[in-house]
């Protein structure tokens, strides 16, 4: 029983260790987009990681939930060229 709870503890600890994704491993240049509000900088991540993509920098009247949206949005926009070629 307790070589079994050590067995299941190791395998447990070895497969969340492999979840831990660093996401550095898939940034972009930052980007710009120029908003309706001023510009937002944001870091894209991997066309596979969109929910990964947050503002940087947002203009004072924007808050980064916002800003975090915008740029969710163009990484969903930029995954459909990459994907369908449109």
């Amino acid at each position: 029983m307790l070589k079994t709870t050590i067995l299941l503890g190791m395998v447990s600890f070895i497969t969340l260790s492999g979840c831990a994704v660093n996401h550095r491993n898939y940034e972009s240049t930052p980007v710009r987009v120029q908003t309706s509000k001023g510009e937002v900088l944001c870091q894209l991540y991997s066309v596979y990681y969109v929910k990964w993509d947050e503002a940087i920098r947002v203009p004072a009247n924007m808050n980064i939930v916002t800003g975090n949206d915008i740029f969710r949005n163009e990484g969903q926009r930029l995954r459909q060229i990459h994907l369908h070629g449109s």
